[in-house]
């Protein structure tokens, strides 16, 4: 328990320290410094920036696809409260968008989905053959790419808007 305390600390403190400087300009010996942390903390709970940009998301999401039903209205309210959290950590999340490293938001958010949507799949009974994983990968690149040019482009439309797209 100790540990995912920590990990959330470092998460939320990492989402405040964005909001006072570029997250290009971050260095892991900011964030230990603004955190109070010693580097061998930081590195028990992650591999470098990156793997901790992805834990912020897996933070915010994991609660709404725990929430979620396996119906297209629980798909959509899920994306609802997605682009609420989006846009309430809007400077952050504008920021990650943009960030292009080997471990970007772009690629985790993809692999996030299709492991969301692969596993509601299975537990309605689908067969995952090759065929439908292909479908599968081709939907979530669509829900993605959409989700990361609404934050790209200021999230001008609405939460609502967004869901209805996807």
């Amino acid at each position: 328990m100790v540990k995912n305390i920590t990990k959330n600390y470092l998460a939320q403190q990492f989402v405040s320290l964005c909001n006072t400087a570029p997250l290009k300009d971050i260095t892991v010996k900011d964030i230990i410094s603004y955190c109070d942390i010693s580097k061998q903390t930081f590195y028990n709970h992650f591999r470098d920036k990156a793997d901790l940009m992805n834990y912020v998301f897996v933070l915010a999401s994991h609660p709404l696809v725990e929430d979620m039903d396996d119906s297209i209205d629980g798909l959509r309210k899920g994306t609802i409260l997605m682009a609420k959290v989006c846009l309430a950590n809007k400077r952050f999340y504008s920021q990650l968008v943009r960030y292009k490293t080997q471990n970007n938001f772009a690629q985790y958010f993809l692999k996030s989905c299709e492991e969301i949507l692969q596993n509601k799949l299975i537990r309605r009974g689908c067969n995952m053959d090759n065929y439908t994983k292909h479908i599968l990968h081709t939907y979530c690149l669509g829900i993605c790419n959409y989700f990361v040019e609404w934050i790209l482009h200021d999230m001008i439309e609405t939460p609502e808007q967004v869901a209805d797209v996807h």
